[in-house]
Parts: structure tokens; C-alpha cells; sequence
């Protein structure tokens, strides 16, 4: 269903290999605004950028941003830290083709919001060059899925349950 979701007016789609990863690079007439790394949900097992392509190009619709937003390895075959390394891959590939870091944001749904934390993290700890921001949406945050606020919401999510997103955290660990 994701992959017949509409575009806004004036978006590009171009697909592109940054440091042998495979990336959708997501613009709309105009762009003048930052790159944003996306790193997209799916339980670190499912989805593509092609499922997450009208979000990125609606994010980049409404921030004038490009959008780059790449097809990561998934899990089970390929578990941690496979996905984290062909995200920092990425980003150092954006530094080196002169994308400023203070022009830069890493953005990711769910199990990418989980990637991007943990890609800002490892940059902080290295010293290397960080982002200008974050943008997580409904980020995991808590890779035991036990945090209060997770377990009092469980019970109304009819789509993610707390078995299914232990099946999805240990196939990708």
C-alpha cells in the first residue's frame, strides 16, 4: 500500500549509490533547505525507501530538504550492526561529495528512529562531524520494549504488538 501512496506536485525521485548502498534521493521543485539522511522504520526486517517514498517526499515538500533515504540491510540476514554500518557509510559519503554537517539531519521512523539515535551517537563518541539535528518519529528507543510508556500503550496499538516487535528486536540483534 505504501508504494502507491501519491506525491506532492514538483517531487523527483532519483535513485542513487552512495558508498555502495542503494538510496532514493527525494527533492520537490525549488529545494534550497538541508540533506536529511532517512533511515526507514520496519522493524529493522521490512520496508524499503520505496515504502516510505511519498512521506520522504512530502517531508521534503514541506522543508524544501533533500530527502536521501537508503534501502539498508535488513535482518535476519544480515543482523547488527549491517544496518548501522551502511548508514554511517552514507553519511561519511555525503560529507566527502561536500554536504556540510551543519547542513545535514538524520532522520528515521521506528526501528530508523532507533538507527538514527544510534548514529548520532556513534558519531558523538568518535568526534566525527554531527548533524545539525534529529527528526525521530516514534522512535525505538528501548530495544527491550519494556520502558512504562511502551507497555501502557501496547494494549491500542492494533498493528505493532509487543511480540511481534520482540520478533522483529531479536532477529535483528
Amino acid at each position: 500500500m505504501s508504494a502507491v501512496r501519491i506525491l506532492p506536485p514538483g517531487a523527483r525521485v532519483r535513485q542513487v549509490q552512495l558508498a555502495g548502498v542503494a538510496a532514493e534521493a527525494v527533492t520537490c521543485t525549488g529545494a534550497t533547505g538541508p540533506t536529511v539522511l532517512y533511515l526507514h522504520g520496519g522493524g529493522f526486517c521490512l520496508c524499503s525507501p520505496l515504502t516510505h517514498r511519498a512521506l520522504c517526499g512530502w517531508l521534503a515538500a514541506a522543508s524544501g530538504a533533500e530527502l536521501v533515504a537508503i534501502d539498508y540491510r535488513l535482518a535476519p540476514e544480515h543482523p547488527h550492526p549491517a544496518a548501522l554500518g551502511d548508514a554511517r557509510r552514507v553519511w561519511d559519503a555525503l560529507i566527502t561529495a561536500g554536504r556540510a554537517p551543519r547542513r545535514m539531519l538524520i532522520a528515521g521512523d521506528s526501528a530508523g528512529g532507533w538507527l538514527a539515535l544510534m548514529l548520532a551517537q556513534s558519531l558523538r563518541d568518535e568526534g566525527a562531524a554531527l548533524p545539525a539535528g534529529l527528526i525521530l518519529f516514534s522512535p525505538v528507543a528501548d530495544l527491550t520494549l519494556r520502558s512504562p510508556r511502551a507497555l501502557s500503550l501496547a494494549p491500542h496499538d492494533p498493528l505493532l504488538t509487543p511480540a511481534w516487535g520482540a520478533s522483529m528486536v531479536s532477529r535483528y540483534a
